[in-house]
């Protein structure tokens, strides 16, 4: 009986839960075998229960996820990344980094449980986020083999899940989630580094939301505003000054000649007079 309790010590530390030892007497040792597989029932139950609640955390998730891609506004999506990164893993903090224009720095774009103007521009490369950037490394800390320090600007806590943020298989920015003193779990990391993916597909559509809607108002070559767009905005200065009675120019430009340009200097001279125009 004892190496069969062995045995079954053995089978639960693998996992194997519905492992079960044969109850043959009513004595002590037969009671410890009842107690033993009482206890193997429990913990299959447990295991069933969190998976469960898991697999329910996942769908919910994945239904944030979509929402977030139905949102076009910047700042509204990327605050309700942090929040929902947060609130998915119990986070005391989060904070949404975006690569700057020449890519040499992380800028705080959304903060959660910090007040975003504690929150420094960080250089990629440095700290926690700033290696995510560089190395599109996802990072969780406190780690068994270390890890970065973080940067100054970066803010303090113990806990800390990092993973990079995409838009098509350029790295964006980084999603920071911050705990005091508990650490996170690995259920928590594979949930923020899940977000961060969802996340990222978010942005880069409201980008090319934004670059189609922008396009859509302006010319391609000058980026000057075209026909469409005096269309919306004459209609408003035209209510506003029939309402309040006030009077508007309109100015009208004509390039003479420009066809000479053209034809002379080729089309691409004649671009760029007309971007220099504009």
């Amino acid at each position: 009986v004892l190496q069969q309790l062995a045995e079954g010590a053995q089978a639960i530390a693998e996992s194997q839960f519905d492992h079960n030892i044969p109850v043959r007497s009513h004595d002590e040792v037969g009671r410890l075998a009842v107690a033993f597989n009482d206890m193997a029932s429990k913990l299959q139950d447990t295991v069933d229960e969190l998976s469960t609640s898991r697999d329910q955390l996942q769908r919910t998730i994945r239904r944030v996820g979509e929402t977030l891609r139905s949102t076009h506004d910047m700042t509204q999506l990327r605050e309700s990344i942090v929040n929902t990164a947060s609130d998915a893993v119990g986070a005391h903090a989060a904070v949404l980094w975006t690569l700057s224009s020449s890519r040499r720095e992380l800028v705080p774009a959304a903060t959660r449980g910090v007040d975003l103007h504690t929150v420094g521009r960080i250089e990629v490369g440095s700290g926690i986020a700033g290696l995510v950037a560089e190395r599109a490394l996802t990072v969780m800390l406190p780690s068994g083999e270390g890890g970065p320090n973080r940067a100054r600007g970066e803010p303090a806590f113990d806990a800390v899940i990092a993973a990079p943020l995409y838009a098509g298989e350029k790295v964006t920015g980084a999603l920071v989630t911050y705990r005091a003193k508990e650490p996170f779990t690995q259920g928590d990391f594979e949930t923020v580094v899940f977000l961060a993916e969802q996340g990222g597909v978010a942005i880069e559509n409201v980008m090319l939301h934004e670059d189609a809607r922008r396009l859509s108002l302006t010319d391609g070559l000058t980026g000057a505003w075209n026909r469409r767009y005096l269309q919306m905005q004459f209609r408003g200065v035209l209510a506003t000054s029939t309402r309040f009675a006030r009077e508007f120019s309109v100015l009208m430009l004509d390039l003479d000649r420009f066809k000479v340009i053209n034809d002379t200097f080729g089309h691409q001279r004649g671009d760029a007079v007309l971007i220099e125009f504009a």
